[in-house]
């Protein structure tokens, strides 16, 4: 029996439907008014328990039975105004999901973390231009490190492992997962989702920066066979390719048929175009579409090694262009409906190979500084 927190979000549904195609048998806590709508036809297999993070009854009894618990439930955001919400969910919700597994003697935790939870190092303004070979790859050894570019989602995720760590010490056994940014639709007016229906819009420019990608289905994949390979005691990223905001765009773009952005906008055009954003957002009492801290993510830079989680699984992660191209797909088909399903499909290194000049070599680098 698995317990799962966050089962009806973008990862941790298809985690859900992953453990059921494994034989897992499966439990989830839900809020009321909860959408099932990520899981299909699979939300009635699984056990179903009313209670949140900070309802220690409800959650207790959720854990009764439980072999191991899969903590997915975060919230994910870079408007200041969600700080203090984000903050009590991802880290003192983590913190209460501890708490609970160690009362009720649970003795596996697995904690899906994030790549922002990494440390990296300061780049000076301007620095980085697109996925340069000689930025350095992060590795899970990567000494935590605070600055003024580290966001708030960041500053949630590193508390949310010191958690995780203290129940470690507390008796738990415990495996992290990090992964890269997530692709593979999902509700289209949300997270990563949200991509498809900008692009098709129309995105009038391009950024300097990249960061690591990883397909929602590897990530389920990777999770399952670290949990079953007993990968206690450490953290593991999952990525799949590291690409620059412009090759990921272009792809999308691509795919839709669309013009894909000519113009570019380097790191002091953002942060401009940020205040704007926060003017119009302070004015009409909505949200900023862009602000200091997302200007600043798309300026930089991060590249990321799966070294240490394909050696240990032998998991083959899919090149970015063939996640884009299914979730491409799949946009074309539901674009007019709330969400995306991607059905699951065989393990990619179950499949038959093909030649895909994208995939580049597995896995990524050794990481270390």
């Amino acid at each position: 029996m698995i317990l799962l927190t966050g089962a009806t979000g973008f990862f941790g549904s298809v985690l859900a439907r992953r453990f059921l195609t494994a034989g897992y048998r499966v439990r989830a806590i839900h809020r009321a008014g909860s959408s099932f709508a990520l899981l299909g036809e699979d939300a009635a297999r699984i056990e179903w328990v009313e209670a949140d993070l900070f309802d220690p009854i409800g959650l207790g009894a959720a854990m009764e039975g439980v072999e191991t618990v899969v903590h997915t439930a975060a919230i994910v955001s870079f408007d200041r105004k969600e700080a203090g919400r984000m903050w009590r969910t991802n880290g003192d919700g983590t913190g209460a999901v501890v708490d609970a597994a160690l009362f009720a003697g649970v003795p596996h935790l697995v904690h899906v973390s994030s790549v922002a939870a990494i440390g990296r190092r300061a780049q000076r303004p301007g620095a980085s231009a697109g996925v340069a070979a000689e930025t350095p790859l992060v590795d899970e050894s990567w000494p935590w490190e605070r600055s003024k570019s580290t966001t708030d989602y960041a500053r949630s995720k590193h508390q949310a492992e010191r958690e995780v760590w203290r129940g470690q010490a507390e008796g738990l056994r415990v495996l992290v997962v990090n992964p890269a940014t997530i692709l593979g639709g999902g509700f289209w007016d949300r997270g990563t989702a949200r991509f498809w229906p900008r692009v098709e819009e129309g995105v009038g420019f391009y950024t300097d920066g990249g960061t690591g990608f990883v397909d929602v289905r590897d990530a389920a994949e990777a999770t399952l066979r670290l949990l079953e390979a007993g990968a206690f005691g450490e953290r593991y990223l999952l990525v799949g390719e590291n690409a620059s905001f412009r090759r990921l765009f272009e792809l999308i773009s691509t795919e839709l048929g669309v013009a894909a952005a000519t113009r570019r906008a380097g790191p002091g055009l953002l942060r401009w175009v940020a205040r704007l954003e926060g003017l119009r957002a302070k004015l009409t009492g909505g949200s900023a579409d862009l602000n200091r801290q997302t200007a600043a993510m798309l300026s930089r830079t991060d590249r990321y090694s799966n070294q240490k989680v394909v050696a240990r699984t032998g998991v083959s992660f899919r090149p970015l262009a063939e996640t884009i191209r299914d979730a491409s797909a799949l946009y074309r088909a539901t674009k007019n409906e709330p969400c995306g399903v991607l059905p699951l499909d065989l393990p990619s290194d179950a499949r038959k190979p093909q030649s895909r000049p994208e995939a580049g070599p597995q896995p990524i680098g050794s990481g270390r500084p």
